[in-house]
């Protein structure tokens, strides 16, 4: 326990002005839980230890804006009206696996109206693999690849996930033109 704390400290120490006022907080557990719990993480920078979300009505109440890396695992369950994780975790970078769930450092499970596992930020996930299974509505997962963000030797499994590449012959944003001085650039937002 030790050892991950200190992993922890020298991390938010070592990145720099990015990381702010950083809060380490504990692990993370809500089930069924009111809106005013998730408050209390709401400035967590890391999370020495788990992260566990299950059977919750998500409507956009809960997120972790802050979060950048969790020392054990996430999981996901039976979470409602969650199309997206990074409106969860738009900041998520790491994901250390120093304590897995069955060899999964991130586990989805049963979430019906997840579209995208879109997390922007997430760059490694050191230990542990990536489980998936009943989120019917799950699209774009295949044109991820998850091995430029796993550690070698852990796997992906995906089950009763659509077998779509993209889920909709338009892209959920907008391609727009921007003009900066002498240059032209199409952006996607």
């Amino acid at each position: 326990m030790l050892y991950k704390s200190i992993i922890l400290f020298l991390s938010l120490l070592f990145c720099g002005v990015r990381c702010g006022d950083g809060k380490i907080c504990n692990s993370i557990s809500m089930t069924m839980s009111p809106v005013g719990k998730a408050q209390t993480f709401f400035n967590c920078t890391a999370v020495d230890g788990n992260v566990v979300l299950s059977i919750i009505d998500m409507n956009g109440a809960v997120s972790f804006p802050h979060l950048r890396e969790i020392s054990g695992f996430l999981v996901l369950y039976r979470l409602r009206n969650l199309t997206t994780l990074a409106q969860l975790f738009p900041q998520l970078t790491v994901i250390r696996g120093l304590a897995t769930h069955d060899s999964y450092a991130l586990v989805i499970f049963d979430l019906p109206d997840l579209q995208d596992m879109a997390l922007p930020n997430l760059r490694r996930i050191y230990r542990g693999g990536i489980r998936v299974e009943s989120a019917p509505k799950l699209c774009y997962y295949r044109s991820v690849n998850f091995s430029a963000i796993l550690s070698p030797g852990y796997k992906t499994n995906f089950h009763n996930v659509p077998d779509k590449t993209l889920c909709r012959d338009v892209c959920p944003g907008d391609w727009k033109k921007e003009e900066a001085s002498d240059r032209t650039k199409i952006v996607y937002k």
